[in-house]
């Protein structure tokens, strides 16, 4: 937000381009003289604990903010997570060699941290009572979907497209995250 009220759009690209290098599929990103990649490597999901991040005054004024707009639910903590990801990881027979094991393994990885992330940020909202729902990349788009690093502007419109429809059906929303021993 800064970098864009700043006006500085040439770093504000850099940001975003290295937000979006995954590790190994991508060159990294010097910024200032360190490297940078893609932000999932540290987090699917982040939601900043306010009490952590803001000062008891600020984090007061918030709060009197919300209330004023909303007279009694105003504090009510809810969490929407539209995750650009598939929820499960099918089981997939692959090749013996460096590169397809490296890429399933990558694959492993990823879902295995977005299951981490969504428990946590579920754990947190349950914590102050809140509100949580979750959205994914339909099942029906799933075969194109798991290529995580093939650039089809057809699909992507497509897939788009879907996550509008999906994201104002209600029912296309869960309360919890996918178990993780589901599989």
């Amino acid at each position: 937000g800064a970098l864009a009220r700043a006006r500085a759009y040439h770093r504000y690209r850099d940001v975003i381009f290295a937000s979006a290098s995954p590790p190994i599929g991508a060159q990294p990103i010097f910024l200032n003289g360190a490297m940078h990649t893609d932000g999932s490597v540290i987090s699917q999901v982040f939601v900043p604990n306010p009490e952590e991040h803001l000062t008891p005054a600020l984090l007061a004024a918030y709060r009197a903010l919300a209330e004023q707009r909303s007279p009694g639910r105003g504090t009510l903590l809810r969490v929407d997570v539209i995750l650009n990801g598939l929820l499960k990881s099918r089981a997939k027979c692959i090749g013996n060699g460096a590169i397809p094991i490296g890429e399933r393994t990558v694959d492993l990885w990823l879902t295995s941290a977005a299951h981490g992330s969504l428990w946590y940020v579920y754990a947190l909202t349950q914590s102050r009572h809140g509100h949580f729902r979750l959205l994914a990349i339909p099942e029906a788009h799933r075969t194109a979907a798991e290529d995580a690093l093939a650039f089809d502007t057809a699909f992507m419109r497509t897939l788009y497209a879907a996550g509008v429809e999906a994201g104002r059906s209600a029912s296309s929303w869960t309360s919890t995250p996918t178990p993780i021993d589901e599989d």
